[in-house]
């Protein structure tokens, strides 16, 4: 028995004040049990990409402007999605790891300072992605009776990336898969168009677009807080984020989500991270509590 986790990140290490730099960073990432729930994501997002994104299955960067500037077909995209593979009952736990840049950066436009603190902080998201993640599979495992055949394993599909970021990544996962008892197969970095890894790399294109409207909906929110004349955006009908009914769909698969396991209840996920962690009080308006100790 193998779990298999696929990641992609959205937006830039750059500080938000160098220009072409995105405002934001965002590393969304989902855990399946098995590859059948993987290859039902993929066939769910493919079937729906040409209805809702207007095309096939691609990545958020090949879409079109017209469709990423339409938060109501992306919103129904992720609904369609979601709500299937929850019905179909393929269990997965969906993970958003938010960094706000503007908060970590140093105020003084330090470039050199900023990157690395930046950078520190994108590289420790998926530490926190994994220290929620870990948990999850090793209940999931239990629940599953693999316990029978030992530890539980985990296979990690990721974006193919520079030569140092795999580095770090697979230094830090694999020292934290270890601590927690966790077979950890890879992480293996996937090109978007590996046609040797057909479902692969079609799940981290789903992957992505995920990210790429997290990324929207996160962004609109920064620009608007200041002067939102809502203070709750996932209830109120007055927050001016366009992107927040998208929002609301991930929250609600990301957060507070009861995890099922033939028929029974085996998990409460908590998969929406903010950094710094230290602010999220600051954002309840946008982010739902996070109880999980960290």
């Amino acid at each position: 028995m193998s779990l298999i986790i696929v990641s992609d990140e959205a937006g830039c290490l750059g500080p938000s004040y160098v220009r072409g730099s995105s405002k934001n960073y965002l590393i969304s990432t989902i855990c399946f049990p098995k590859e059948a729930a993987l290859r039902a994501f993929v066939d769910l997002a493919k079937m729906n990409a040409p209805k809702f994104l207007g095309s096939p299955l691609r990545k958020w960067t090949g879409l079109n402007r017209q469709t990423k500037e339409n938060p109501e077909a992306l919103s129904a995209y992720l609904e369609e999605v979601f709500a299937k593979m929850n019905e179909g009952g393929n269990a997965f736990a969906l993970s958003m790891f938010l960094l706000n840049k503007r908060e970590l950066q140093s105020g003084e436009n330090l470039k050199k300072k900023d990157k690395r603190i930046i950078k520190q902080a994108a590289d420790n998201g998926y530490t926190l992605c994994f220290k929620r993640f870990f948990p999850f599979v090793k209940r999931y495992h239990f629940v599953a009776n693999g316990y029978l055949y030992g530890d539980p394993n985990v296979k990690w599909y990721i974006d193919i990336n520079d030569t140092k970021f795999q580095e770090r990544q697979r230094d830090s996962i694999s020292r934290l898969a270890e601590i927690n008892k966790v077979n950890l197969d890879g992480p293996h970095f996937v090109k978007k168009k590996d046609e040797n890894n057909y479902y692969v790399a079609c799940s981290i294109k789903a992957v992505d677009i995920i990210a790429g409207v997290g990324s929207r909906a996160f962004d609109s929110y920064v620009s608007h807080v200041e002067n939102c004349r809502s203070k709750d955006c996932l209830v109120d009908k007055d927050c001016q984020n366009e992107y927040i009914e998208c929002w609301k769909n991930i929250v609600k698969y990301a957060s507070k989500r009861n995890v099922v396991h033939s028929g029974n209840k085996i998990w409460l996920w908590e998969g929406l991270l903010y950094s710094p962690s230290i602010n999220r009080g600051k954002h309840t308006g946008f982010l739902t509590p996070d109880n999980f100790f960290i």
